[in-house]
């Protein structure tokens, strides 16, 4: 989570006489804080280091150039995927739809009960986007391990005859899972990977310039956010509403960034009365933006949201700094339990994540989200 702060920021300047109010653009109160020399860097804003000095300059690029060779073999795998592997992949599918109609056959010669629960809608599924964007990404030898089961074995009960129907809403799952990522684009499958399989997986790959995409959903009723919370994002989201007057929902999937563009876009969504969804994982400032929705969903199979300490190049901020009050403030206007938030920030690193599943009901008390999937609603 990137804060765009001042090198100093003194304790005790953030009065109670200052705390903003809901008509104050939090966000902007929170860019009063900048230093004049701010760059934005790999999708964060940093203040400039060569305004710091030379030496200072020569390390930050000596650093930076070391970050590169490293991430050299994980970028040189951001291929365009060849026809012969999206030919493969195609060729599953209908290997899956063959034996999910061969698996209801096995099951049906048992009994006539279809129905396998609702907590079985998602089976499999991020076990299946992670393998099909892994293929397409020549990442094979990471996720050959996640391909699907293959067996065809007779049912010989009830009980055998439901774990069928299971394992064929699996390949169902797999099928619609392929044809997703077949038709994103090379960098929103980079993005979708980093966001949820990188951490499953051990390898990640290098997001150099990777947009982020600003997506129309079910005929102008949503729009789906993915990618970094860049200089420009609420500008763009704005200009996307423009576009999609009738949108009632915002579904993201981010990594981080800015908290003064998080905030900007979360005060922009709830001005308009949208809900907000979580698509892909929401990490470092995306929560922020999540918490802008007048209603905040989370649906199975529950992406997580991660939470660390704001920070600047050198590091964590204080906790004293006005900048914790701006974000708490902001945090409580959108009638969510600042100090739940606060601290599951304050419990993590700039360097690390503090996960919460997206299923822990810890998260409808706290008001983060008002209705979780077969979990919890929280209280009016």
């Amino acid at each position: 989570m990137s804060a765009m702060l001042p090198r100093k920021c003194e304790r005790g300047t953030f009065s109670s006489r200052m705390r903003p109010t809901i008509s104050d653009g939090y966000g902007k109160l929170l860019k009063s804080h900048l230093a004049p020399n701010m760059i934005n860097y790999d999708n964060f804003t940093h203040p400039d280091p060569c305004v710091h000095s030379a030496m200072y300059c020569f390390t930050h690029i000596l650093l930076v150039l070391i970050a590169s060779l490293a991430m050299q073999c994980a970028s040189a795998q951001q291929l365009v995927p060849s026809a012969t592997v999206v030919a493969d992949l195609v060729k599953e599918t209908h290997e899956a739809e063959r034996l999910a109609n061969a698996l209801r056959e096995l099951a049906k010669k048992v009994d006539d009960y279809y129905w396998i629960g609702t907590m079985y809608n998602e089976v499999d599924v991020p076990a299946h986007i992670c393998y099909s964007l892994g293929m397409l990404l020549g990442l094979e030898k990471y996720v050959r391990r996640l391909r699907f089961d293959r067996s065809l074995r007779p049912a010989r009960n009830s009980e055998e005859a439901h774990a069928r129907r299971v394992q064929a809403q699996s390949l169902d799952n797999f099928v619609m899972a392929v044809n997703a990522t077949l038709k994103q684009s090379p960098s929103q499958r980079t993005i979708a990977w980093n966001l949820d399989c990188a951490n499953k997986y051990g390898i990640a790959l290098q997001e150099k310039g990777e947009p982020t995409f600003y997506e129309i959903l079910d005929e102008g009723r949503g729009i789906k956010i993915l990618g970094a919370i860049e200089t420009g994002f609420t500008a763009k989201l704005r200009a996307t509403l423009a576009r999609a007057p009738k949108a009632t929902f915002i579904a993201l999937g981010s990594g981080g960034g800015s908290v003064a563009e998080a905030i900007d876009s979360g005060q922009l969504i709830r001005s308009k009365g949208l809900a907000t969804t979580i698509w892909n994982n929401c990490y470092s400032a995306c929560p922020l933006v999540f918490l802008g929705g007048v209603e905040r969903h989370i649906h199975s199979p529950y992406p997580s949201l991660g939470f660390h300490q704001i920070s600047t190049p050198g590091g964590a901020i204080s906790t004293n700094s006005p900048v914790y009050a701006i974000v708490a403030a902001y945090i409580r206007s959108m009638g969510v339990n600042d100090q739940f938030v606060l601290s599951a920030m304050l419990s993590a690193t700039p360097a690390q994540m503090n996960m919460v599943n997206g299923a822990d009901t810890r998260l409808c008390d706290a008001r983060i989200a008002t209705w979780i999937q077969r979990a919890c609603e929280a209280a009016r």
